[in-house]
This record gives C-alpha cells, structure tokens and sequence, in this order.
C-alpha cells in the first residue's frame, strides 16, 4: 500500500484561514479518502499526508500539523503506538481514534494516554464537528498558553528587576507585615530576604521610625483613599537598625495597591539607601556651623577688645589709686579693704590684657616653623608639673610632617594650655593618668591631637567649650577665656580646632593646620 500527500484541487478563497494540516495515520486509502471527504464539507481547503508505518510518521512530523487522526489496528502498528510517536515529537497536537471496532476498555486507555475522541467507522459524520471542536479548544488552549507564557515571562522580567535593583522593593499588609522583601536588603541592613521576612519590620526599622510609619500609613495612604482610588502615595525616611547594631537611612516611597487574588489593599515600598547623602549633609552643616561659629566668635573678640579698650583706661585710675593708699598709713580694716580693691583690679587687668592680645594678632608675622619643634618645647615647659603629678606621657610625632606658616608664640601657647588643662582635669579626677601626644598629615593639613583620660566633657559643654568666658571651673579659679583664645588663635592661623570626648571619660582636643606651601610664601 502507497503513501500519498493530496491537497484539494479548485479555487481557494481569498481571505479564509489558512488550509487545515491533518496527518492520517490509516493503512486503508479507502478509509483516508472517507475522511478527507467528511473533513472537505466544512473547509475549503485541507492539507493531508496519509502514513502507515512508525518511521513514516516520524518522518512527517517534522512537518506542523492541526490535527491527528488514526486507525487504531494496522498492520504492525496501532494507534497507541501513533499516540506514543506523536507525544514524543509534536506534543499537544490534538490525537482522533477512528476505528471500526470500539470497545470501552480501549477507549479509556488511549483516552488517558492523550487521545481527545474516538469514533466509530460507522459514524464518519461526527468527524467533522469533532475535528472543528478540537480545533477551537486547541487554539483557545494555545492562545492561554501563549497568554501565561507573556505573563510568566513579564513576571520573571520584573523579578529580574528587582532582583537587580540597588533599591529595596517591599510588599506588605497594612497592618506592615511584610509578604516579600527584595534581595537588596542585604546590602542595606546585612540581613538576607529571609531573614528580613521573620524578623518583619519591627527586627529591622529603629522603633521610632516604625512608629512614624504606623502613623503615616493610617493617617496619609488609608484615611485619603476613598473606594475604588488606590493612588494616594507617601514619602517618608526611616531609619534601618542594621545586623552589626549600626543605622542606616533609607529614604522610602509607599503606594497602595489591590491584591488581585484576594482584594484587599496592599502596600508597596522602595527604599533607597541616602546615609551617604544624609553623611555629607552632616558634614557640610558642621562646616557651616564652624564657619559661622568662627565668624561669632571673631565678632565676640572685636567687641571683647573694644570692651576692653574703654575698661583699660578707667581701670588703670582705681589702680593707681589703691596703690597709693596702699602707701598711707590707715587702720588695718581699711587697708584689707583697699588691697581687695587692688587685687580685684588686677585680676579685671589680666582678663583685659588677654582680650587685647587677640585684638593685635594682625599685627604678628607668621613664618615657616615646625609643629613638632614646639610641641616638644610646650612639653618641656609642662614636664615638671606632668612628672609632679604623676601623667604618663606618649608621644607621637610624625616625622616627616609638613611645617606650616605662624607664630610660634602664639601656637606655643595653645599647646601649653591645651596640655596643662588636660594636666588638671586628670589630677582632679584620679590624682594620675595618660596624656597622648599625637601629629600626622591629613592631605594639605597639620593635624594634632592633645588626649588625656581624665573625666571627659559633658555632651551639653561641648557645645559651648570655645565660647569667651564658659568654664566649668570654679568661681575665682578659671577666667574661662584659656580655650576661646586658643580657638581665636588657630582660627587666625587659617585651622580649625575641635573636642571630642567619650562617654563615662577621656578628652581629646584636635588642632588642625594649614601646611606651609613655598607660593604662599612668595605670595
């Protein structure tokens, strides 16, 4: 018996669908003819190919084909066996049994095996509406098929998304209980996904960011949606309590969204990391702040110096004058009183000659000098009183520091009382201590640190440690004008100086320098 192809001879229709491809697995061309007449009363046209043989219909299939129809004995082959061809090769292709002889048992098992129908030899005429049935479930089970592959692949498009976003995507509750979490919450808080989705929210926000979120969430996203609007939004900044105990910040954008499974009202976050910027901020506002702090502090000295200037003059009568009663011979009671009077004058005399020392710093010459030379002869000048009061000292000079351009004098005498109030401070805290020397080269600038561990500075003090006339002192034992000098004096020299102290104790004071270049010299 011959394989044969036909194809429907006569006009075709312009505009009809394309021809219906069916591949007839029948060893009687009788019975394929039957088929394709039964088939031709509803198309116009029908595209066939008849085969016999295992190795034909693979042969074939390297065709495409709508449709599969078979005998089901044949003459060393059957159609359980054309059905096992078929899955191998061209799964999904819908299979019709069309057999003389239908028993139940055979029926149910190459219907459990993929075959769609069977039908009985005797009744051709339902081979049509069959095959147009199978035909329309076909293409509505590929045009699913092709729907849930576009959706899986947008799905898997936007997982890569996020999956690859430096910003962390969050999905919750309103209620903040989180459903998922991306991968780049590790690089934000140290925890995994995980990690991040046991723990919820209350294991990664700090507990004032959580509680702001609870409240922004009611009052700005739930209370302003109304039914059928999803759209109100949310920006806020919360805090992330990172795994090593350290915060970051990330600045978070909410929406809400309709679950499309349940219904319910979802939220949906990115945060994005901004500690850097919120660093730089910092940063740049303490600049501002010393800036300005240095201009106050510049104003505050004029006027010092001015004050000081319209004090001298009157000042230097009442001293005079007590000196001169001094001199006569009056009872002892008025004489205690006038020495009052004169040590009081004194004492307004020293407050007065250190306001006028600032007041002339334009008139100083800066040159080159060496920063470590005179810290080592400001050390010299305190040694016997650091020995006396048993400090241990450590010093650290770099070696090859750049000089800078001042008043050895002047810088002198910032180093002297930066180390002898470091000196007291401990003494009085526990008759002992360490006092650390340090230089190095930061960039273009001198850097020195003067650090002791004496009782440390109060966090409110620090605030104020520079101002002219602040000491924690008592009355009578501190003008509170040593530190505002110093500052007044680096501040001259072009640097900045700053404290720092831990909690529970130790202080350090850092003096930054500019270093000497050759130009501004020739300048």
């Amino acid at each position: 018996m011959r394989e044969e192809g036909f194809r429907k001879a006569g006009k075709r229709t312009t505009g009809r669908a394309k021809p219906l491809q069916v591949l007839i697995v029948e060893d009687s061309e009788d019975d394929a003819l039957l088929m394709v007449h039964q088939l031709r009363k509803g198309r116009d046209e029908l595209d066939f190919r008849r085969v016999e043989t295992p190795q034909a219909m693979r042969d074939a299939l390297r065709k495409p084909w709508d449709m599969v129809i078979s005998d089901h004995c044949m003459p060393g082959f059957s159609a359980p066996d054309a059905l096992r061809i078929l899955n191998e090769n061209k799964p999904g292709i819908p299979f019709i049994i069309v057999s003389g002889h239908l028993e139940a048992e055979m029926v149910a098992e190459v219907t459990k095996s993929g075959a769609r129908c069977c039908i009985n030899k005797d009744d051709m005429a339902l081979l049509l509406p069959v095959v147009e049935r199978e035909i329309r479930e076909t293409e509505k089970h590929n045009r699913k098929s092709r729907m849930l592959s576009s959706a899986i692949d947008e799905v898997n498009m936007f997982k890569q998304i996020v999956d690859h976003s430096t910003d962390v995507i969050w999905i919750s509750d309103l209620q903040l209980d989180l459903k998922y979490v991306s991968n780049a919450v590790f690089d934000l808080s140290g925890y995994t996904a995980a990690d991040v989705l046991i723990r919820n929210f209350n294991g990664l926000l700090s507990d004032r960011s959580l509680a702001a979120l609870r409240k922004n969430v009611e009052r700005d996203l739930t209370v302003s949606s109304r039914p059928g609007s999803l759209r109100p939004r949310l920006k806020t900044e919360l805090e992330i309590i990172k795994k090593d105990g350290s915060s970051a910040f990330a600045e978070t954008s909410l929406a809400l969204f309709r679950d499309g499974r349940s219904g319910r009202q979802m939220l949906v976050g990115a945060m994005r990391d901004v500690s850097d910027r919120k660093y730089s901020e910092a940063c740049q506002h303490d600049v501002e702040v010393k800036k300005l702090s240095g201009h106050l502090m510049r104003s505050m000295w004029q006027m010092a110096g001015a004050i000081a200037h319209e004090i001298n003059n009157p000042l230097s009568v009442v001293s005079g004058y007590a000196q001169t009663l001094l001199k006569k011979e009056l009872s002892t009671e008025l004489s205690c009183d006038i020495k009052g009077i004169y040590d009081a004058s004194q004492r307004i005399a020293g407050i007065v000659t250190k306001m006028l020392q600032f007041t002339a710093r334009d008139n100083v010459a800066y040159v080159e000098l060496s920063v470590n030379r005179i810290l080592e002869v400001s050390l010299d000048l305190c040694l016997h009183d650091l020995r006396q009061d048993d400090i241990a000292i450590t010093v650290q000079l770099e070696s090859s520091l750049p000089n800078t351009s001042g008043n050895s004098a002047q810088l002198q005498q910032v180093f002297v009382h930066l180390i002898t109030n470091a000196r007291i401070e401990m003494k009085q805290a526990h008759g002992k201590g360490k006092l650390y020397i340090q230089t190095r080269t930061l960039e273009d600038t001198v850097s020195i640190t003067i650090q002791d561990d004496g009782p440390g500075i109060a966090q409110e003090n620090l605030e104020r440690i520079f101002e002219p006339f602040f000491t924690t002192r008592e009355v009578g034992k501190g003008q509170g004008l040593g530190l505002s000098l110093c500052y007044a004096i680096v501040d001259a020299h072009g640097g900045d100086m700053y404290a720092m102290s831990r909690p529970g104790g130790e202080a350090a004071f850092v003096v930054n320098l500019p270093a000497y270049k050759k130009a501004e010299a020739s300048e």
